[in-house]
């Protein structure tokens, strides 16, 4: 949400990595610059580019996170490659996308502002059936994409309108079958069917095929402009084509869109209070409070004098032994645990820190769980186990277990822990720390 307008909005994240490259993020700064003037109506509104303030800071490489973010408009609506994941359109609705994002790439073109990045992904289909281009001037800053890529740019021709004509051929193609002409896996077969092979026409419907066949071409000029498509498209399928097309480009985008939830309305602002007046009432309360501690300590009498007697009157006193009863008892001190089991300071301590595989060594322990168990461990193999006392304090005389197996390893350390279990045989954890025990020869 755009905290100013307080409206919907969408992000398009720009990685850090693609804006490192100071002539790169000059060119996009410049496309940037055009696309305010690029018309609405066939394309997404774009507002402007957040930018990371690290980019400012001229010999700074940051390879990390986004580097800036584009902010558009919200519309409701949904990608062209996810309505072609559920399978081809129709022919009309096929030609009304390329008709709308042919009209789209016009107003970009005529501003200045270099695409070269045409694909279903960057097409939205609204739920009134319009076609909205998204994704303006970032062929700047992102890879080519291989699957459309005209038969110019694989000899680093620079991008044109024609290199955006032919990728929208391709996605015109895709429209009517569900794939890309030719959909290779390796760059390099990519790049020979591009620029040698045919394109698969006998897999669209008669009637596009010369619209195809224009766009799909291998040399431009290629005259794939929205009066072409709707004329081409109106002698094939009738003057009613756009509106039957709509309409089933409308009936698949209403499966998956659905309406963004109400705004927040914005909170109140709060009032500030000037500093003077919060000072006044400070000073008021303070003084209000000092006023009650000296009237209750005028009232109270002091409680080292001794009780005053009336005349005629005796002051009895309690007796020594009914205070002594009235006082609370203190609870008694805990018993010391015996000397030895619990080691000083804590911990885990084991005697001694090295044998051999046959050695029986004294583990004892402090600040475990109380009065459960602790299995004790050599490395991944059990020890024995051993109970706690109330104080969480245990000592337990143990042989290294499997000599046979460890008797192979002479010089090397192996850790010793502790596994802890309440009283129930419940698993509390683990603990207190490790302690290296090591093998000799």
């Amino acid at each position: 949400m755009d905290e100013e307008t307080r409206e919907r909005v969408v992000l398009r994240y720009v990685p850090m990595r693609a804006l490192t490259d100071r002539l790169r993020y000059a060119a996009f700064s410049a496309d940037l610059a055009r696309l305010a003037d690029v018309p609405g109506g066939r394309t997404l509104r774009f507002r402007r580019f957040v930018a990371d303030p690290r980019l400012d800071r001229p010999g700074l490489y940051v390879g990390l996170g986004a580097g800036g973010a584009l902010v558009y408009d919200a519309v409701p609506g949904i990608g062209l490659g996810r309505l072609l994941d559920r399978g081809p359109l129709s022919a009309e609705a096929a030609l009304v996308v390329a008709m709308d994002a042919a009209a789209g790439l016009a107003d970009a073109q005529g501003a200045g502002v270099r695409n070269n990045l045409v694909a279903p992904c960057r097409i939205l289909i609204t739920e009134d059936g319009r076609v909205l281009l998204a994704g303006l001037a970032l062929g700047t800053v992102e890879g080519p994409d291989l699957l459309r890529r005209a038969p110019e740019l694989w000899s680093h021709a620079p991008v044109s309108a024609d290199t955006d004509r032919y990728a929208l051929g391709c996605v015109l193609f895709e429209c009517l079958t569900g794939r890309p002409p030719f959909p290779r896996a390796a760059p390099f077969s990519l790049m020979a069917a591009h620029t040698t092979a045919p394109p698969p026409l006998d897999d669209v419907p008669a009637p596009v095929r010369p619209l195809l066949a224009v766009a799909l071409a291998k040399e431009p000029p290629r005259d794939l402009t929205p009066a072409r498509v709707a004329a081409q498209a109106a002698a094939a399928y009738g003057p009613d084509w756009e509106r039957r097309g709509r309409e089933v480009l409308a009936a698949r985008a209403a499966a998956f869109v659905r309406p963004f939830p109400a705004v927040p309305p914005v909170p109140p602002a709060r009032r500030d209070v000037p500093v003077a007046v919060r000072a006044g009432v400070a000073i008021a309360i303070a003084a209000v409070v000092l006023i009650v501690v000296a009237v209750v300590t005028a009232l109270v009498p002091d409680g080292d004098d001794p009780p005053s007697a009336a005349p005629g009157h005796t002051v009895t006193r309690p007796s020594a032994d009914r205070v002594t009863k009235s006082r609370r008892s203190k609870p008694p001190r805990r018993a010391a645990p015996p000397p030895g089991r619990c080691p000083a300071g804590g911990g885990l301590r084991i005697t001694p820190r090295s044998g051999g595989p046959g050695t029986r060594i004294t583990v004892s322990g402090a600040g475990v769980v109380a009065n459960g168990r602790v299995r004790v461990n050599f490395h991944a193999d059990t020890m024995g186990t051993a109970p706690t006392d109330g104080d969480g304090c245990f000592r337990v005389r143990l042989p290294v277990p499997r000599p046979d197996f460890y008797s192979h390893f002479p010089g090397v350390s192996f850790d010793i822990h502790v596994t802890e279990y309440n009283s129930a045989g419940t698993y509390v954890g683990n603990g207190p720390g490790r302690v290296g025990f090591m093998l000799a020869g």
